[in-house]
Protein backbone atom coordinates (compact mmCIF):
# COMPACT_ATOMS: atom_id res chain seq x y z
CA UNK A 1 0.00 0.00 0.00
CA UNK A 2 1.45 3.21 -0.84
CA UNK A 3 2.20 5.00 2.35
CA UNK A 4 1.94 8.57 0.68
CA UNK A 5 -1.22 7.91 -0.76
CA UNK A 6 -2.52 6.58 3.28
CA UNK A 7 -1.35 10.02 4.21
CA UNK A 8 -2.72 12.43 1.80
CA UNK A 9 -5.78 11.01 2.34
CA UNK A 10 -5.97 11.76 6.10
CA UNK A 11 -4.69 15.00 5.47
CA UNK A 12 -7.27 16.11 3.45
CA UNK A 13 -10.13 14.56 5.22
CA UNK A 14 -8.48 16.37 8.48
CA UNK A 15 -8.75 19.56 6.52
CA UNK A 16 -12.09 19.19 5.01
CA UNK A 17 -13.82 17.98 9.11
CA UNK A 18 -11.80 20.68 10.92
CA UNK A 19 -11.94 20.02 14.35
CA UNK A 20 -13.49 16.63 14.19
CA UNK A 21 -10.90 14.76 12.98
CA UNK A 22 -7.32 16.23 14.20
CA UNK A 23 -4.04 14.69 13.50
CA UNK A 24 -1.27 14.41 15.97
CA UNK A 25 2.27 15.42 15.04
CA UNK A 26 4.85 12.77 14.05
CA UNK A 27 7.08 10.81 16.02
CA UNK A 28 10.69 10.57 15.68
CA UNK A 29 13.21 7.86 14.28
CA UNK A 30 14.96 8.19 17.70
CA UNK A 31 11.52 7.36 19.97
CA UNK A 32 10.30 4.81 17.44
CA UNK A 33 14.26 3.30 17.93
CA UNK A 34 13.67 3.23 21.75
CA UNK A 35 10.59 0.92 21.16
CA UNK A 36 10.48 -3.03 22.34
CA UNK A 37 9.08 -3.73 18.74
CA UNK A 38 11.05 -3.09 15.75
CA UNK A 39 9.46 -0.40 13.42
CA UNK A 40 9.42 -1.13 8.88
CA UNK A 41 10.57 1.54 6.97
CA UNK A 42 7.04 1.64 5.56
CA UNK A 43 5.42 2.07 8.72
CA UNK A 44 7.95 4.61 10.19
CA UNK A 45 7.10 6.80 6.70
CA UNK A 46 4.00 6.76 8.25
CA UNK A 47 4.39 7.75 11.96
CA UNK A 48 7.08 9.99 10.54
CA UNK A 49 4.12 12.12 9.23
CA UNK A 50 1.02 11.23 11.37
CA UNK A 51 1.63 10.10 15.15
CA UNK A 52 -2.21 9.44 15.45
CA UNK A 53 -6.09 10.59 14.99
CA UNK A 54 -8.36 12.26 17.41
CA UNK A 55 -11.68 11.96 15.88
CA UNK A 56 -14.75 13.25 17.94
CA UNK A 57 -17.55 11.12 19.03
CA UNK A 58 -19.51 13.25 21.24
CA UNK A 59 -20.60 16.46 21.14
CA UNK A 60 -22.62 19.15 22.88
CA UNK A 61 -22.47 22.86 23.02
CA UNK A 62 -21.62 23.29 26.49
CA UNK A 63 -18.10 24.06 27.56
CA UNK A 64 -16.00 20.80 27.65
CA UNK A 65 -19.41 19.02 25.97
CA UNK A 66 -17.01 17.13 23.82
CA UNK A 67 -15.10 13.62 23.71
CA UNK A 68 -12.15 12.41 21.84
CA UNK A 69 -11.21 8.88 20.95
CA UNK A 70 -7.77 8.82 20.15
CA UNK A 71 -6.07 6.12 18.15
CA UNK A 72 -1.77 7.10 18.97
CA UNK A 73 0.66 5.19 17.11
CA UNK A 74 3.43 6.01 19.81
CA UNK A 75 3.91 4.44 23.12
CA UNK A 76 1.66 5.38 25.84
CA UNK A 77 -0.30 1.94 25.95
CA UNK A 78 3.16 0.00 25.43
CA UNK A 79 5.30 0.78 28.22
CA UNK A 80 7.02 -2.07 29.96
CA UNK A 81 6.21 -2.64 33.02
CA UNK A 82 2.86 -0.78 32.77
CA UNK A 83 1.10 -2.91 35.85
CA UNK A 84 -2.78 -1.37 34.18
CA UNK A 85 -1.64 -2.81 30.82
CA UNK A 86 -0.28 -6.23 31.59
CA UNK A 87 -3.50 -8.31 31.54
CA UNK A 88 -4.10 -7.08 28.44
CA UNK A 89 -0.40 -6.82 26.71
CA UNK A 90 -0.64 -10.51 27.86
CA UNK A 91 -3.67 -11.46 26.19
CA UNK A 92 -2.77 -9.62 23.08
CA UNK A 93 0.40 -12.05 23.17
CA UNK A 94 2.55 -10.61 24.87
CA UNK A 95 5.80 -8.29 24.87
CA UNK A 96 7.49 -7.75 21.49
CA UNK A 97 4.59 -9.13 19.43
CA UNK A 98 1.68 -6.85 19.11
CA UNK A 99 1.64 -2.68 19.20
CA UNK A 100 -1.57 -1.41 20.54
CA UNK A 101 -2.53 1.92 19.30
CA UNK A 102 -6.48 2.21 20.60
CA UNK A 103 -7.97 1.80 23.99
CA UNK A 104 -11.74 2.81 23.06
CA UNK A 105 -13.93 4.22 25.78
CA UNK A 106 -16.42 1.47 25.39
CA UNK A 107 -13.48 -0.93 26.17
CA UNK A 108 -12.13 -2.00 23.46
CA UNK A 109 -7.97 -2.63 22.79
CA UNK A 110 -6.69 -1.83 19.28
CA UNK A 111 -3.55 -3.68 18.60
CA UNK A 112 -1.36 -5.00 15.12
CA UNK A 113 0.39 -7.90 14.84
CA UNK A 114 4.20 -7.46 14.45
CA UNK A 115 5.97 -10.76 13.33
CA UNK A 116 8.40 -11.40 16.43
CA UNK A 117 10.88 -13.11 13.84
CA UNK A 118 10.23 -10.96 10.47
CA UNK A 119 9.66 -7.95 12.30
CA UNK A 120 6.47 -6.92 10.25
CA UNK A 121 3.87 -5.46 10.87
CA UNK A 122 0.79 -7.28 9.47
CA UNK A 123 -3.16 -6.93 10.22
CA UNK A 124 -4.95 -5.02 12.66
CA UNK A 125 -6.93 -7.08 15.63
CA UNK A 126 -9.95 -5.86 18.53
CA UNK A 127 -10.91 -7.79 21.16
CA UNK A 128 -13.79 -6.26 23.92
CA UNK A 129 -13.07 -9.32 26.72
CA UNK A 130 -11.48 -12.35 27.23
CA UNK A 131 -12.95 -15.05 24.41
CA UNK A 132 -13.51 -12.47 20.91
CA UNK A 133 -11.88 -11.18 18.71
CA UNK A 134 -12.15 -9.33 15.43
CA UNK A 135 -9.38 -8.61 12.58
CA UNK A 136 -10.52 -5.46 11.60
CA UNK A 137 -7.70 -4.57 9.03
CA UNK A 138 -5.35 -5.89 6.79
CA UNK A 139 -2.50 -3.50 7.93
CA UNK A 140 -2.21 0.24 10.21
CA UNK A 141 -2.38 1.90 6.82
CA UNK A 142 -5.37 -0.35 5.44
CA UNK A 143 -7.42 0.99 8.83
CA UNK A 144 -6.77 4.67 8.66
CA UNK A 145 -8.13 4.45 5.23
CA UNK A 146 -11.01 3.09 6.46
CA UNK A 147 -11.20 5.63 9.33
CA UNK A 148 -10.88 8.52 6.28
CA UNK A 149 -13.57 6.99 4.68
CA UNK A 150 -15.89 6.77 7.51
CA UNK A 151 -15.14 10.46 7.69
CA UNK A 152 -15.57 11.61 4.70
CA UNK A 153 -18.80 9.35 4.29
CA UNK A 154 -20.13 11.03 7.85
CA UNK A 155 -19.17 14.54 6.87
CA UNK A 156 -21.37 14.25 4.15
CA UNK A 157 -24.88 12.97 5.60
CA UNK A 158 -23.96 15.62 8.59
CA UNK A 159 -23.62 19.19 6.07
CA UNK A 160 -22.15 20.73 9.19
CA UNK A 161 -23.89 19.55 11.91
CA UNK A 162 -21.44 18.03 14.51
CA UNK A 163 -24.15 16.44 15.85
CA UNK A 164 -25.33 14.10 12.69
CA UNK A 165 -21.45 13.82 12.20
CA UNK A 166 -20.71 12.04 15.76
CA UNK A 167 -24.02 9.44 14.80
CA UNK A 168 -23.14 9.00 11.48
CA UNK A 169 -20.20 8.14 12.09
CA UNK A 170 -20.56 5.89 15.07
CA UNK A 171 -23.06 3.99 12.74
CA UNK A 172 -20.16 4.06 10.17
CA UNK A 173 -17.32 2.54 12.54
CA UNK A 174 -19.40 -0.01 14.29
CA UNK A 175 -20.72 -1.72 11.03
CA UNK A 176 -17.00 -2.43 10.45
CA UNK A 177 -17.32 -4.68 13.29
CA UNK A 178 -21.11 -5.88 13.22
CA UNK A 179 -20.65 -6.86 9.76
CA UNK A 180 -17.34 -8.86 10.26
CA UNK A 181 -17.95 -12.68 9.38
CA UNK A 182 -17.58 -15.02 11.64
CA UNK A 183 -15.37 -17.83 11.99
CA UNK A 184 -15.00 -20.98 13.75
CA UNK A 185 -12.21 -22.55 15.89
CA UNK A 186 -10.90 -25.71 16.77
CA UNK A 187 -8.81 -27.40 18.83
CA UNK A 188 -5.48 -27.62 18.42
CA UNK A 189 -5.08 -31.43 18.83
CA UNK A 190 -7.72 -31.83 15.86
CA UNK A 191 -6.05 -29.11 13.57
CA UNK A 192 -3.32 -30.98 13.57
CA UNK A 193 -4.81 -33.43 11.54
CA UNK A 194 -7.23 -31.68 9.68
CA UNK A 195 -7.19 -30.73 6.01
CA UNK A 196 -6.39 -27.13 6.53
CA UNK A 197 -2.36 -26.86 6.62
CA UNK A 198 -2.23 -23.37 7.94
CA UNK A 199 -3.72 -24.70 10.82
CA UNK A 200 -2.05 -28.10 10.69
CA UNK A 201 0.85 -25.76 10.82
CA UNK A 202 0.46 -23.49 13.44
CA UNK A 203 -0.95 -26.14 15.70
CA UNK A 204 2.02 -27.97 15.68
CA UNK A 205 3.88 -26.93 18.54
CA UNK A 206 0.45 -25.59 20.35
CA UNK A 207 -0.90 -27.38 23.49
CA UNK A 208 -3.78 -29.81 22.45
CA UNK A 209 -6.28 -27.44 24.30
CA UNK A 210 -5.14 -24.31 22.82
CA UNK A 211 -8.09 -22.96 19.74
CA UNK A 212 -7.12 -22.05 16.57
CA UNK A 213 -9.26 -20.36 13.73
CA UNK A 214 -8.41 -19.98 9.87
CA UNK A 215 -9.11 -16.32 9.38
CA UNK A 216 -9.17 -16.25 6.13
CA UNK A 217 -8.45 -14.32 3.18
CA UNK A 218 -7.27 -10.75 3.54
CA UNK A 219 -10.02 -8.11 2.41
CA UNK A 220 -12.28 -8.36 4.71
CA UNK A 221 -13.06 -8.30 8.57
CA UNK A 222 -13.55 -11.40 10.43
CA UNK A 223 -14.82 -12.26 14.06
CA UNK A 224 -14.01 -15.17 16.15
CA UNK A 225 -15.07 -16.31 20.06
CA UNK A 226 -12.78 -18.88 21.38
CA UNK A 227 -15.26 -19.13 24.28
CA UNK A 228 -15.59 -21.24 26.44
CA UNK A 229 -11.35 -20.13 26.77
CA UNK A 230 -11.13 -17.07 28.59
CA UNK A 231 -7.48 -17.29 29.94
CA UNK A 232 -5.25 -16.84 27.28
CA UNK A 233 -3.00 -15.53 24.77
CA UNK A 234 -3.43 -14.21 21.39
CA UNK A 235 -0.92 -15.99 18.86
CA UNK A 236 -0.75 -15.68 15.14
CA UNK A 237 0.56 -17.16 12.57
CA UNK A 238 0.82 -16.90 8.82
CA UNK A 239 0.96 -13.45 8.41
CA UNK A 240 -1.88 -13.01 10.55
CA UNK A 241 -3.81 -15.38 8.43
CA UNK A 242 -3.96 -17.61 11.75
CA UNK A 243 -4.97 -17.15 15.04
CA UNK A 244 -4.97 -18.91 18.30
CA UNK A 245 -5.79 -18.64 21.74
CA UNK A 246 -2.99 -20.69 23.98
CA UNK A 247 -4.53 -21.30 27.82
CA UNK A 248 -1.74 -19.50 30.50
CA UNK A 249 -0.09 -21.81 32.26
CA UNK A 250 -0.33 -21.57 35.87
CA UNK A 251 2.71 -19.38 36.76
CA UNK A 252 1.66 -16.91 34.30
CA UNK A 253 -2.28 -16.46 36.07
CA UNK A 254 -0.27 -16.13 39.07
CA UNK A 255 1.92 -13.62 37.64
CA UNK A 256 -1.19 -11.54 36.14
CA UNK A 257 -3.12 -11.84 39.62
CA UNK A 258 -0.91 -10.02 40.86
CA UNK A 259 -0.03 -7.59 38.36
Amino acid sequence: MDVAQVIAELRETAAAAGDLLRLDPGITDEAMDAWPVPVPETVRALLRAIGGIRITTYYTERPGGRLDEHISFGDQLNQPGDRSMTWYAEHAGGEGTHWFVHAGTEGSFTYVDVDPGSGDWGPVFVFWDAADTVRAADSLPDLLLRIAADVRGALAEANGDPHVFVEAFDERAGARYTDAVDRSAVRASEARTGPDPALAAAAADLPDEALVADLGAAGQAVRVDFFPLVTFGYRRAAGGRVLAAVPWDADTVRRLQGA
